[in-house]
């Protein structure tokens, strides 16, 4: 509409102009010239505000309209940079507490096209993880919705790719580890698969849910750090390695 609108008002134009001079070549009285043009002024005036009043209305109120979305994006857009700060924080928290063997590089709530945020950490080369270490890696993957739980009451879709990352690393716990607890030895062999399955998914529970009461502890025992440390990544969205290490010394984060 605006296309058309801009279009029509340009050619109006251009014929007004033509319109001026042809009048201006025939009149020879300075005085007739300056009525003609008056009149037809008027006359062109009222048959562009006739023909688009209501474009002109909707045009106007749909500036309004967009006003009104755009206050509610930004306020929508700070909501949203409040959530991502205090779910990233809770990642950089419990893996500085739990999982001194592995730094946290940098902490960002700059979307891109993979993440609303994310927390990157140095690469560790480690031929030995031991039970706590494991149990630490899925308590780190449940900080984000432990900390909007705690700090915020709520629950996001934010946290989807780390329950994956926390379920994974808990059936890795569980199987791969030999971190299963004990299984029943006297069992027939057509049930050995049925009863050896059912095990897993009971242990992988049983692990899961000590992870997740663990990052809830840690959570609440820095929860003062978390607060400043989500203050800063709203003002600033970025760290780097040697701002989280200085910020998580001065503010004692075990």
């Amino acid at each position: 509409m605006k296309k058309k609108f801009r279009k029509f008002t340009a050619v109006v134009i251009g014929l007004t102009a033509c319109a001026y001079i042809v009048v201006g070549l025939n009149c020879k009285v300075e005085e007739q010239f300056i009525s003609l043009m008056t009149e037809f002024s008027t006359l062109l005036l009222s048959c562009l505000i006739g023909m688009h009043f209501k474009e002109i209305q909707a045009l106007l109120f749909n500036k309004k309209k967009r006003k009104e979305r755009e206050a509610k994006r930004i306020e929508a857009s700070k909501k949203y940079k409040h959530l991502i700060a205090v779910h990233e924080s809770g990642h950089a928290i419990i893996a500085t507490a739990l999982l001194p063997c592995i730094k946290v590089a940098k902490i960002s709530i700059i979307p891109n096209s993979e993440s609303l945020g994310r927390v990157e950490y140095v690469d560790v080369m480690k031929l030995i993880w031991f039970k706590e270490e494991c149990m630490a890696l899925i308590a780190r993957s449940y900080g984000g919705r432990v900390a909007e739980e705690l700090i915020l009451q709520v629950t996001s879709t934010a946290s989807r790719k780390d329950m994956q990352d926390a379920t994974e690393y808990a059936k890795d716990f569980v199987n791969r580890f030999a971190m299963k607890g004990k299984l029943a030895t006297e069992i027939d062999d057509q049930d050995f698969n049925a009863v050896l399955e059912k095990a897993n998914l009971e242990a992988i529970e049983v692990v899961c849910k000590k992870a997740y009461s663990l990052a809830e502890n840690t959570i609440r025992q820095n929860k003062e750090a978390l607060l400043k440390l989500v203050e800063i990544l709203e003002e600033k969205e970025t760290m780097d390695q040697e701002e989280i290490e200085k910020f998580m010394t001065d503010n004692n984060v075990t």
